[in-house]
């Protein structure tokens, strides 16, 4: 069976998705390594101290962030396939139960035998736990798109008030 259009581009986006998702938390590890590496620890006297202790605080919070996403983006990921073989699952098991009359019947989708009883449990289920995993995977994505705002602000915030704290400590201190 061919893929359709759909799922093609629907595939390439996700692939695109993970590998901007991976380049951007290897950008910001990047960044904090090499202002680790070449940060001078001292006490709070300057303002431009204080402004790139709280970008290095920030790039952090953003690595952090862009971990999260990653992770609650395969989540996601595996909560649809869950679902997706539930579904299937179900279609199967009422596509067979309606079709036979006998007692006991063949599972199309895993190759069971199964009595009408446990077809009508399974089925039964199915019907309970693909609202609850709508539910969980609605709550998922709304976690990694939160993620995904908040790595890109910290970043943003981390890396301007870095470029503040070095421009300003010549005249301030």
């Amino acid at each position: 069976m061919t893929a359709s259009r759909s799922d093609t581009l629907f595939l390439e986006h996700n692939k695109s998705q993970e590998q901007f998702d991976y380049f951007i938390v290897a950008i910001i590890s990047g960044v904090v390594s090499y202002l680790g590496q070449h940060f001078i620890v001292s006490r709070f006297t300057s303002p431009s101290y204080d402004i790139s202790v709280a970008a290095i605080i920030s790039l952090l919070l953003s690595l952090y962030c862009g971990f999260m996403r990653i992770e609650t983006s395969l989540v996601c990921k595996r909560l649809n396939a869950k679902l997706l073989h539930f579904a299937e699952t179900k279609g199967k098991l009422m596509e067979s139960f309606q079709s036979i009359t006998t007692a006991t019947f063949l599972n199309a989708a895993t190759g069971e035998v199964v009595t009408r009883e446990q077809a009508r449990s399974e089925i039964a289920r199915f019907t309970d736990e693909i609202p609850k995993g709508n539910i969980a995977l609605t709550k998922t994505s709304e976690n990694s798109l939160l993620y995904y705002k908040l790595r890109n602000r910290l970043f943003l915030f981390g890396f301007v008030a870095m470029i503040v704290s070095r421009i300003l400590s010549p005249y301030i201190g």
